[in-house]
């Protein structure tokens, strides 16, 4: 099978004919840029210095934001910068309430990566403050003025990583305000947004939830993670698979459109319907997810396809395009923003674009790159890792249903310095069990230190 390198890649030869052309096929190789992406099970990342691939970096300077730039409803972020200040855009003298759950899951992760209080500090403050918003049904409204508390910009269905971050506080702190929290908005988004697929509120860059002519502004991204939580949480509904499934029939009916080159991808929205990488991997993921709760191939086929066409938005340099558009095309539209397919690069792609790569080699590790030890899903914050030729040792926060891609068979698995069995089942006992026609091995652990010692 044919290795392709992923973030190395340039095509920029236009397709045509009325036959969709066929994506990149092959192993999907994870490097290239400045970082290596591994991606946890509710859509977190962290990066690994490819030149030091056992030191872990932030990718992102946190250190000014508690102290210089902290609205004065304390906790909250900032969700849009304008040449440089804070504010600006659709968002004015506002904040968008719906991207705070997503900034405090970031925040954690580097509290988790560093250890520094003032980080722990800092999401516990933005936890509060959502806990004081949060509505009476369970949502949050769309945006408020942090120094007036003034709501404004209708409706919001985008709850689901407000969700996740008060589950995360909840498991950090037990503080059981946290985890109420979390069922009441979970609660709403089963009763108000998903039986009408009213999946719409996003994004600050846009107006307060509809484009100029009225029109209410769907996403995908919002019924992505919905879906995605819906999965992850069968155990409390016996209809969260038809569900999800609902969900994603929708996405695919309203979203899948062709790219430049005639590929079928995810657009990003209503008002914007251009495909955009970074929304074809979270298709693929919530696909990934599909298909191994109910083993349907068009999942599988449609997870590949994704992540096979995305390969298309690579540059020679480790570049991600945020959009692949002819270059006969105008530079700028009406609105002034250039669509030029060289010109724009947003730094969000080239973070998602290993790490959805990654997570979705766990669901088909034969695209893995063979040779190699790639560690490709924890289910837990992972707080370190580092790789050897015949071992890899990594450090979860707490319990962890792990994935990785390795060379050969386990000699042994140990947790916290202790042997752990080999199973039939590493989901449902703690041990490990290994694919040797894929080499995939899955580990299930208290958490703590996890050290793979591999055969030679």
């Amino acid at each position: 099978m044919k290795t392709f390198i992923l973030l190395c890649l340039s095509l920029s030869l236009p397709l045509t004919g009325k036959s969709e052309p066929t994506p990149i096929q092959g192993q999907w190789r994870c490097e290239g840029g400045v970082a290596q992406v591994l991606e946890v099970s509710d859509g977190w990342s962290i990066a690994l210095d490819r030149e030091h691939r056992g030191e872990l970096t932030v990718t992102a300077n946190l250190e000014w934001l508690p102290e210089d730039h902290e609205p004065c409803e304390a906790g909250l972020a900032f969700t849009t910068v304008t040449e440089g200040r804070m504010g600006g855009g659709a968002d004015g003298d506002r904040i968008s309430l719906e991207e705070q759950g997503y900034m405090g899951l970031v925040v954690l992760r580097v509290y988790y990566l560093t250890g520094k209080a003032a980080y722990k500090d800092y999401v516990l403050r933005m936890a509060e403050a959502l806990l004081r918003l949060q509505r009476p049904e369970g949502n949050w409204d769309y945006r408020i003025n942090p120094r007036t508390g003034e709501a404004s910009g209708g409706f919001t269905a985008n709850v689901v990583d407000n969700i996740l971050f008060f589950d995360e506080i909840y498991r950090m702190t037990g503080i059981e305000a946290y985890r109420e929290s979390s069922q009441k908005a979970w609660k709403w988004v089963l009763e108000v947004p998903l039986p009408q697929n009213r999946w719409l509120g996003i994004f600050a860059d846009v107006g307060d939830n509809v484009s100029s002519s009225g029109e209410d502004n769907y996403a995908p991204w919002v019924a992505q993670w919905a879906a995605r939580y819906l999965l992850g949480h069968t155990e409390e509904s016996q209809d969260a698979i038809v569900k999800a499934e609902t969900i994603r029939e929708w996405i695919v009916s309203r979203f899948l459109h062709p790219d430049a080159n005639g590929f079928r991808g995810i657009a990003e929205q209503a008002i914007h319907l251009y495909v955009m990488p970074g929304h074809n991997f979270r298709q693929a993921m919530l696909e990934a997810d599909l298909y191994e709760r109910t083993g349907k191939e068009d999942y599988r086929a449609m997870a590949l396809h994704l992540m096979d066409a995305s390969m298309y938005y690579a540059e020679l340099n480790g570049l991600v395009r945020t959009y692949l558009h002819p270059l006969s095309e105008p530079t700028k539209d009406e609105t002034g923003w250039s669509r030029n397919a060289q010109s724009q690069a947003w730094w969000s792609n080239q973070l998602w674009t290993p790490s959805a790569y990654l997570y979705v080699m766990g669901a088909f590790p034969e695209r893995a790159p063979q040779g190699e030890n790639h560690l490709l899903r924890t289910s837990a914050p992972l707080s370190m890792v580092s790789y050897e030729t015949h071992a890899v040792k990594y450090r979860t926060v707490r319990e962890s249903e792990d994935r990785l891609a390795v060379i050969s068979k386990p000699a042994r698995v140990q947790s916290n310095g202790r042997d752990l069995p080999f199973v039939e089942d590493s989901g449902l006992s703690e041990g490990w069990s290994f694919d040797p026609a894929v080499h995939l091995l899955k580990v299930h652990h208290t958490g703590g230190d996890v050290v793979v010692q591999l055969e030679e």
